[in-house]
């Protein structure tokens, strides 16, 4: 069986475009299910600055925090090791969330549900700024 290499490996972490159409670099960004950062790294590289990256993958928070150590700026994100069903942020914590490629890492249907309404919770609710994609 033939292994996947380098840009082999199917993926879906590419950010769709319109999203920039709806953030100011000064949103307060979430990044749900981060793994090692990958998502929340290109937003930063192209100007946002207060994004947060959870989850609940020691290894991969952990890898992000010393992957990226060498450049100054990237420190200052924050990386969180927490449950997506039951975070401990604050309600409206968050402008924007992110969930890339992470529903098919949620097993239940139940966790699902968790996941949506812990997302609801820590998103600000704005009216009429909801993109038509």
């Amino acid at each position: 069986m033939k292994k996947f290499e380098g840009n082999e490996i199917p993926s879906s972490l590419e950010l769709n475009d319109d999203i920039y159409k709806f953030l100011s670099k000064n949103d307060l960004i979430i990044d749900f299910g981060c793994g090692f950062g990958e998502t929340f790294i290109e937003l930063f590289s192209k100007g946002y600055k207060n994004i947060t990256g959870v989850d609940i993958n020691t290894n991969g928070i952990q890898f992000s925090k010393s992957y990226y150590t060498n450049v100054e700026e990237i420190k200052k994100l924050v990386f969180l090791i927490d449950d997506i069903t039951k975070l401990s942020l604050p309600d409206d914590s968050f402008y924007f969330g992110i969930m890339q490629a992470l529903l098919t890492t949620i097993a239940t249907p139940e966790d699902r549900v968790k996941v949506f309404t812990e997302a609801r919770r820590v998103l600000l609710e704005i009216v009429g700024k909801v993109p038509n994609f």
